[in-house]
């Protein structure tokens, strides 16, 4: 049996349809207010059809106030915005029939295909008026007259609609399709500072997330506009390096991205957005280890710090084709699943290197075992640096090189 939930809200209708296919991939949208989710096959997943109707409640209570939307369970879509009453509606399956022929006649205007409703629905409260006034009260009056009779008293419109109302057509709803971007703006009088925008950018995101979760995908770049009163417009964009949709990951992130924002003119408006995406999915979780949990925390871990103090400051070290062992590496993120390829056997290097090589005025106090030797670019001047290990009782080993007859220390073996 097919089931129906029937969605009523006041705005946004596309960003709630695709929100909503994390319940179901059957869904339709007429207009900008009503939408149809083809629920029967899927209420299973969900721990039931009414564990379903929890989620998709708590969803819609992230886009608007219990008094902005309704909804409707039932059997049969085209009987669904007759049945809309100002609580919200569930009807066992089998029971929705009972229920909508109990309803006064005037709710036959709101029958039939969402399609078409918008251009006869003027016509058809007309109709329902007159059988108002020839002593239709119920919408089972009108089901229970005969084809012959409605034909003769109502006509052809009133025959299509005794079709309608016994269920005697089917309805091949179009499946809606995301296309535009995940996007929302925000009044510049809401903020008057950085605690207020965390706070609402909370919202905002909160709403980002079941967009996201419905396209099953996560945020990789996320982008600001600031207009400005009397300035140009600021433009921020945030990359993020392990791209998600949990709400309270990316405002974490915002909160060291917006440390130090400020901005010189008065804000019109904030217009935020999701520039780019990647295909969201979970890796399968070991139920003996949580290395991938793990990973995933430090993953945003990093992309916090990241945030903070720049992409160029932050990551692992990866091993670059350099015989400067200074030059030899960067920091990246994320962690190349490629392994490093070197082009010969390294000796021994130490696992701590100075950021910058510093005179070493006391060689001839330790024991100089020599390592190897290395050349400089030719376009950075050329060189050859020669590496010694200098060992000394009760001290670290150190790691030396000398340069054109100076001495200079780069690390220390632990």
């Amino acid at each position: 049996m097919k089931r129906f939930l029937y969605l009523k809200v006041k705005h946004s209708g596309p960003r709630i349809a695709e929100a909503c296919f994390q319940f179901t991939p059957k869904v339709s949208l007429y207009g900008d207010t009503h939408l149809y989710l083809e629920i029967g096959s899927t209420a299973k997943v969900f721990g039931g059809e009414m564990n379903l109707l929890l989620k998709a409640d708590e969803l819609l209570s992230s886009f608007f106030e219990p008094t902005e939307r309704q909804w409707v369970v039932g059997d049969r879509m085209e009987w669904a915005r007759s049945c809309v009453q100002p609580r919200d509606m569930w009807l066992p399956p089998g029971k929705q029939q009972g229920f909508f022929w109990a309803l006064p006649v005037q709710q036959l205007a709101q029958c039939g295909d969402p399609m078409t409703l918008g251009e006869v629905e003027r016509e058809r409260e007309q109709l329902a008026l007159f059988m108002m006034r020839v002593g239709l009260k119920r919408v089972g009056d009108f089901a229970g007259l005969s084809c012959d009779a409605v034909t003769h008293r109502f006509g052809n419109l009133g025959l299509e609609l005794h079709e309608w109302v016994h269920g005697k057509k089917e309805l091949l709803p179009p499946l809606y399709v995301a296309q535009e971007k995940i996007q929302e703006t925000v009044d510049g009088e809401e903020i008057p500072s950085l605690e207020t925008l965390l706070f609402i950018l909370r919202a905002v995101l909160v709403r980002f997330e079941a967009q996201l979760k419905g396209r099953a995908q996560a945020a990789k770049v996320l982008k600001f506009e600031f207009v400005l009163e009397s300035s140009a417009p600021l433009l921020k964009y945030l990359e993020i390096s392990d791209p998600c949709q949990d709400t309270t990951s990316l405002v974490r992130l915002l909160q060291d991205f917006f440390r130090n924002l400020s901005w010189d003119s008065p804000l019109v408006c904030l217009h935020l957005q999701i520039a780019e995406t990647v295909a969201y999915s979970t890796a399968q979780l070991s139920l003996f280890e949580k290395l991938e949990n793990r990973s995933e925390e430090l993953g945003k871990f990093i992309g916090r710090l990241r945030g903070r103090f720049g992409e160029e400051e932050v990551g692992v070290p990866e091993l670059l084709e350099s015989y400067l062992p200074e030059k030899s590496w960067r920091l990246s993120w994320p962690v190349s699943k490629k392994p490093t390829a070197r082009g010969r056997e390294f000796p021994d290097r130490p696992l701590f290197l100075l950021p910058k090589p510093t005179p070493f005025p006391f060689p001839d106090r330790y024991v100089l075992k020599p390592s190897e030797e290395v050349w400089a670019e030719w376009w950075n001047g050329g060189g050859q640096r020669r590496y010694f290990i200098a060992e000394k009782e009760s001290s670290p080993s150190l790691w030396i090189f000398s340069e054109e007859k100076k001495w200079f220390i780069h690390g220390a073996f632990d």
